[in-house]
């Protein structure tokens, strides 16, 4: 007879705790401005496969502000700004350099709009922004024991964004956006990456959904999906193409009560990858279906 021995392949533990305010000031009567602040505290401990435990904590303020202006009921036009930060802890990713790094910090600044048209039917978003990471870990062989902070990059976006209904039987969802990322500035390993594009950017993103009641009971509703090219690391040796995906969706109400709905993903069964990595890809979903049946009591 056979035994099996369990293999211990690691624990990990995080607790986070936060506290923010914020609040919406009116000076004007068309202008407002936005503050906030927040608080976090994250404690985290990972222990691996050899048994050894690493633990970080994390102490970090973060800030938002905001100012708006609104011509009219219909419509306002934004600026924004926030700070952020990533910490070494998260996502599982503790080792002997981790434990021993202090957060990345980001920031991100937006100027948009944002108007209801149509009798408030459809609404319309429009957003210029810049999000940089400004010290970003990198690797230096001749630092064993923790990451430099000394990395740098940016993402400059461009988004547009509708959602509503066009007429009484006519939904839409859609949106768009256009990224130009660039690494400014690295250390160590990472320096000839300067000015390459980060990992698992896409410069074109957007999205697609609408449905249309062809009957009071029956909708139908049709959706595309589409992400450009992407590197697989920030040293662009090795490029993705992009994708695109059809679903689909059949709802029919049987009566006030009774509602079905099939979802089909990946109508066209098109092969594409989710996630990308250095020395693997993560595939898409094959074509499936998903039937639902809600009833009310």
């Amino acid at each position: 007879m056979s035994s099996f021995t369990p293999v211990f392949q690691g624990a990990y533990k995080g607790n986070t705790y936060s506290a923010y305010v914020q609040d919406v000031m009116q000076f004007a009567p068309k202008w407002k401005f936005m503050a906030g602040l927040r608080y976090d505290r994250m404690s985290a401990d990972y222990t691996n496969n050899q048994y050894v435990t690493y633990n970080r904590t994390d102490k970090e303020f973060s800030s938002r502000f905001g100012l708006m202006y609104t011509p009219s009921e219909a419509g306002m036009v934004y600026a924004a700004y926030s700070t952020g930060f990533n910490p070494s802890a998260e996502l599982y990713q503790l080792d002997p350099r981790g434990t021993n790094t202090p957060p990345e910090k980001t920031r991100n600044i937006e100027l948009g709009t944002k108007w209801n048209l149509l009798d408030n039917r459809v609404a319309v978003r429009a957003s210029l922004s810049r999000s940089e990471k400004t010290n970003e870990r990198n690797t230096d062989l001749a630092e064993p024991d923790v990451y430099l902070l000394s990395g740098k990059r940016h993402t400059d976006a461009l988004e547009l964004e509708v959602n509503g209904r066009l007429t009484d039987k006519w939904d839409i969802y859609a949106n768009y956006a256009h990224m130009r990322a660039k690494i400014d500035r690295a250390a160590g390993s990472s320096v000839d990456n300067v000015g390459k594009t980060p990992a698992n950017t896409p410069k074109n993103t957007f999205s697609v959904w609408t449905t249309y009641k062809v009957t009071p009971d029956l909708k139908l509703g049709l959706g595309l999906e589409g992400v450009g090219s992407r590197y697989t690391s920030d040293a662009n040796t090795t490029k993705i193409a992009g994708y695109q995906r059809v679903d689909a969706m059949v709802e029919y109400n049987f009566n006030q009560n009774l509602t079905a709905k099939l979802n089909v993903f990946n109508l066209l069964n098109k092969r594409y990858y989710e996630g990308i990595y250095r020395g693997h890809v993560v595939p898409g979903t094959d074509r499936a279906a998903q039937l639902m049946l809600s009833m009310k009591f």
